[in-house]
């Protein structure tokens, strides 16, 4: 079964681009696209398509999915009630100074987050568990949006 990027296929004549940001430096775009057909039976139409590793051009429109947040308030409170966790670990819950320092870290770190979130004209995320703690933080909900990818789930039910 063929698919198309369904961004790509419904905005190409508004003379929108996509474009692809990826850490993996050492692969061609074609090995990219590759990777998407094999993997989730996506085509993506190479005409309309740019890769790009880092991109800073002063007015640029700048849209995100999120996936999974960096930090959540979750992962603040667990630190803060000196929990232990998947993000904070036994001999720091159980240290007031480590659980002060991580804290303080957390919550710059959280501030920062915030700021680069709210550069965003368009935020994607992947669902209605991770748009709430995109919201906690980044505040935005007249820009936050919950998407699905259009990809063949169905090697994933088997």
């Amino acid at each position: 079964m063929r698919r198309d990027v369904y961004f790509g296929s419904r905005y190409a004549d508004k003379g929108l681009t996509c474009v692809i940001y990826t850490g993996d430096n050492d692969a061609r775009p074609d090995d990219i696209l590759d990777r998407a057909k094999n993997r989730f039976d996506i085509v993506v139409d190479e005409r309309k398509l740019h890769f790009v590793y880092l991109r800073w051009v002063a007015g640029s429109k700048v849209g995100c999915y999120v996936h999974y947040p960096v930090v959540s308030a979750d992962m603040i409170k667990s630190v803060e009630s000196r929990e232990a966790r998947f993000n904070n670990a036994e001999w720091i819950s159980s240290s007031w100074l480590f659980s002060l320092c991580k804290l303080i870290y957390y919550r710059i770190f959280a501030f920062f987050y915030g700021l680069c979130g709210k550069c965003a004209d368009v935020v994607m995320v992947n669902g209605s568990w991770t748009r709430n703690h995109i919201l906690e933080l980044w505040r935005m909900p007249e820009r936050t949006f919950v998407v699905y990818p259009p990809c063949n789930v169905h090697a994933f039910l088997r």
